[in-house]
């Protein structure tokens, strides 16, 4: 069983919860990526906890600073912005080792399957992209053969 940090348990909304141990169970694993450690070093807004950023940020803002190790500048209007700088980041970042693209793609698919409160534009655009490099990212080193 997973122990979760005291933020994560006692958000007072059950669907923010859920959302922060999910979040903890897919991005902080030994030997990967740390979301945390990526927030700690790109979070800067002076109203915002890290702990907050964490638990309530959206998932294309998480996924994008996660994913480029927080080098993604978020400054986007329209959520049809984000379809390219996804692309790029995923482009960017396939080969990187410290990414563990199953647990981002299990991630995804607890957020599409579990919740129609995350019905959105940019969720969208975010779930239409991530299936487009799937069956590359998901499973890398699986070898079949036709």
């Amino acid at each position: 069983m997973t122990t979760y940090p005291d933020f994560i348990e006692n958000a007072v909304e059950s669907y923010f919860r859920e959302r922060g141990k999910l979040r903890w169970e897919c991005f902080e694993q030994e030997g990967y990526r740390s979301l945390m450690s990526v927030l700690e070093n790109t979070t800067r807004n002076p109203y915002n906890s890290l702990e907050e950023t964490f638990m309530y940020y959206t998932d294309i803002y998480i996924l994008l600073k996660y994913i480029t190790n927080g080098q993604y500048d978020f400054n986007v209007r329209e959520p049809d912005e984000h379809h390219d700088r996804i692309i790029k980041a995923i482009n960017e970042n396939k080969n990187n080792s410290e990414l563990n693209w199953s647990a981002i793609y299990d991630y995804i698919d607890n957020r599409r399957n579990n919740n129609d409160r995350d019905d959105t534009r940019a969720q969208i655009i975010l779930y239409n992209v991530l299936a487009q490099f799937e069956d590359e990212l998901r499973n890398p080193n699986t070898f079949c053969l036709y």
